[in-house]
């Protein structure tokens, strides 16, 4: 019996250490570490998967997100790709990225490396909302200001909800507004609240850009330098972002009228109904005309665009165009033409567009954001408010007037201070954002209303 339990022991006690060896052998094995992209990879994966796949949805197979590191182009020109394109990793002036480097393949065309950012700046932050409305100071909202603030504002159902006598409210307690991505500097914060400078307004009254009040819920700190990405900008009134690459929608049956005098509310009624069927998605994120977002990936018609909130959606590329350092058209004359009917067409479709007094975006403008909106657009930085438009430029003799000319008008008969601006657009007439009583409007120059006020003109599309 002894005999036998020896046996046994012998057996036994080397398999068991065997066994040992080899659990603490796995223990030990390399296991590739999870980077912060990585970890926000699989986040953004799993919210997609959860979405029902509908409207002739593409498997999302997101490579990336994260925040900007900043606007990308910001003084830049539209430009419609139509070729390849391939975004070259290239350095941010005063930014620190570590060399970690993550590169975003397409399934078509787009490469671009995203690069871990530590702003060298503490106060840097960026737009993380839609729409954020700065105040003059902090707290002054009322009840039904309350879709402005917080961290999922809602600009479009603000200004609806408003009547006249609440619009006019607004004049003097509102700043400006600044748009999703937008990088802004931190100045102060008290409870709630933070106050920031917007270097992309010039302004005569600060130094460096607007400076306003908004809820601190609406700024994100950059992690992230997509400056080797393109930067897709949106130039409808507003699109609808979803999670997941969705199938172009129908066109409205109402349709859209390029005509000068469609109606206010035909363009109205086109702009909602042709999102209609996104927004209602839970996942859809309605964003301005103007907003500008880095783009990671391109698939099919689709582009996917990294957002603040460290996820990233998807949008129509016929909804956007890319960001480039300059156009590139045959000769300056030519570029000059192409550049003023692009500015008319962007103009055209604001049409019966609510005035909001500061506003910015494509949910509503006050006059001067209006102007200072479309040059942007057009890749011109031009100063955020009237009475700096008016001295900016080059001034233009009122008999030789061009599309675009911007016109001001200013008290005692055009003698006194600058109140207005309006856009010229041939043949004697004007594109404006009147005021909270009208919505945005196409009249004649001669207008007695505004032709005795008429104080001169100013040019921002030249050959040079």
């Amino acid at each position: 019996m002894e005999h036998v339990r020896t046996n046994f022991m012998r057996v036994i006690v080397p398999m068991a250490l065997l066994a040992a060896v080899m659990t603490l052998g796995l223990l030990f094995v390399s296991r590739p570490i999870a980077s912060p992209q990585m970890a926000m990879e699989g986040h953004v994966e799993a919210r997609a998967a959860s979405v029902d796949m509908t409207h002739d949805a593409v498997s999302p197979q997101l490579h990336t997100s994260g925040i900007m590191s900043s606007g990308g182009a910001a003084g830049a020109e539209l430009s419609v790709s139509t070729g390849a394109t391939t975004a070259k990793s290239t350095s941010t002036e005063g930014s620190s990225a570590t060399s970690a480097t993550v590169t975003v393949t397409a399934n078509d065309d787009m490469i671009c490396e995203v690069r871990e950012y530590r702003s060298p700046d503490p106060r840097r932050r960026v737009i993380d909302v839609p729409v954020a409305t700065l105040w003059t100071k902090p707290g002054l909202a009322r009840p039904m200001d309350a879709p402005t603030t917080g961290e999922q504002p809602n600009v479009r159902s603000w200004i609806e909800s408003m009547r006249i006598p609440e619009k006019l409210w607004l004049v003097g307690k509102l700043e400006t507004q600044a748009l999703l991505g937008s990088e802004v500097m931190l100045l102060e914060e008290r409870e709630e609240w933070s106050r920031v400078q917007l270097p992309d307004q010039p302004t005569s009254r600060w130094k460096d850009g607007y400076i306003g009040w908004l809820s601190s819920e609406q700024l994100a700190t950059p992690f992230y330098d997509y400056s080797a990405c393109p930067v897709a900008s949106v130039v409808k009134r507003s699109v609808v972002l979803t999670e997941v690459p969705v199938a172009k929608q129908p066109s409205s049956s109402t349709g859209s009228s390029s005509s000068s005098s469609s109606s206010s509310n035909s363009n109205s009624n086109s702009n909602s109904n042709s999102n209609s069927n996104l927004s209602d998605l839970p996942t859809g994120l309605e964003i301005s005309f103007n907003t500008r977002l880095p783009v990671v990936r391109e698939q099919g018609g689709r582009l996917q665009l990294a957002l603040p909130d460290g996820s990233t959606r998807w949008v129509q590329r016929d909804e956007v165009v890319l960001l480039t350092s300059k156009l590139e058209p045959a000769s300056a004359t030519v570029e000059l033409e192409e550049r003023r009917n692009k500015l008319m067409e962007t103009a055209k479709q604001f049409v019966g567009l609510p005035y909001v007094w500061s506003g910015t975006s494509g949910f509503g403008f006050d006059c001067s954001g209006f102007t200072y909106s479309m040059y942007r657009a057009l890749g011109i930085s031009i100063p955020r408010d009237a009475k700096d438009q008016a001295t900016s430029g080059q001034p233009v003799d009122l008999k030789r007037l061009e599309p675009g000319d911007l016109l001001f008008f200013a008290y005692e008969n055009g003698k006194g201070r600058v109140h207005h601006v309006g856009m010229y657009i041939g043949n004697g007439q004007m594109i404006h954002s009147p005021r909270s009583e009208r919505p945005l409007e196409i009249i004649s120059i001669k207008q007695p209303e505004y032709a005795k006020e008429l104080a001169g003109a100013r040019r921002f599309l030249t050959e040079s």
